[in-house]
């Protein structure tokens, strides 16, 4: 007998994807760091041997300790958001409430229980496609939104109020010295490495600063082969598991 555990764990996956209105979510469930910038400043001045501002000012930590956190997010895509619209009859331009780096995708609730991923399409695709189609079947970004087609004619009443759900990796705002650092906590010291670097350019022909700097890259390049490059089932395979030694689908 199959056990049901992969349709299971498919179907979690998706009630986590779909909660919230917008929402913001850590890569794997993995929570905030919570600490705050000027701690992460502490650590950066015990790299640069200052244990308080002479040739680096706070405000000047901070700054690079922000940057890095930026950096992080546009690279690891940690942080992702979610964003639930609901669908108006004759209109196919949502937009996104927040700045953002890049859409991941979008999801279309048909009725009640059905959930459909849309796929990805262009603008070239609009108008060319079966005029039978009820409900929208494909998206594409453009100008900060989202747009979804085909087209929902008027007379289409029974996708009127239907909803998409965009998920999106937001863009990171500056931090203050007394903001919470928004990334994983696993990549705090990351962070630490990429602001001390950028720290040292200030020192003239400082060669720690590209040290610091190969560091941060190795960090990342750590955490990306401990956590992140996995072998994964295949679609098929969740939802359909093989029987052992059948080499058919």
């Amino acid at each position: 007998m199959k056990s049901p555990l992969r349709y299971i764990t498919c179907v979690l996956i998706l009630a986590i994807l779909i909660s919230g209105s917008p929402s913001v979510r850590m890569l794997w469930g993995r929570t905030a760091s919570s600490r705050l910038v000027s701690a992460l400043v502490t650590e950066v001045r015990y790299n640069l041997n200052e244990k308080t501002a002479d040739f680096w000012s706070d405000s000047e930590l901070s700054a690079h300790v922000s940057e890095a956190v930026q950096n992080v997010q546009s690279r690891t895509r940690s942080i992702k958001a979610s964003q639930t619209t609901t669908l108006t009859a004759g209109t196919t331009e949502y937009a996104i409430s927040s700045n953002y780096i890049t859409i991941e995708g979008v999801i279309y609730q048909s009725g009640l229980t059905e959930y459909i991923a849309l796929l990805r399409g262009n603008r070239t695709l609009v108008g060319h496609l079966d005029a039978d189609f009820e409900e929208p079947k494909y998206w594409y970004e453009e100008n900060a939104t989202v747009i979804v087609f085909p087209i929902m004619d008027t007379d289409d009443v029974t996708t009127t109020g239907n909803t998409i759900y965009i998920t999106y990796i937001p863009m990171q705002a500056v931090l203050s010295s007394t903001s919470t650092i928004p990334t994983p906590a696993s990549y705090d010291k990351a962070i630490i490495q990429y602001a001390t670097g950028k720290a040292l350019m200030k020192v003239p022909d400082s060669a720690l600063s590209e040290t610091f700097y190969n560091r941060y890259e190795a960090e990342l390049d750590r955490f990306r082969i401990d956590f992140l490059d996995r072998p994964r089932d295949s679609f098929w395979d969740i939802i359909k598991p093989r029987v052992q030694n059948d080499n058919t689908r």
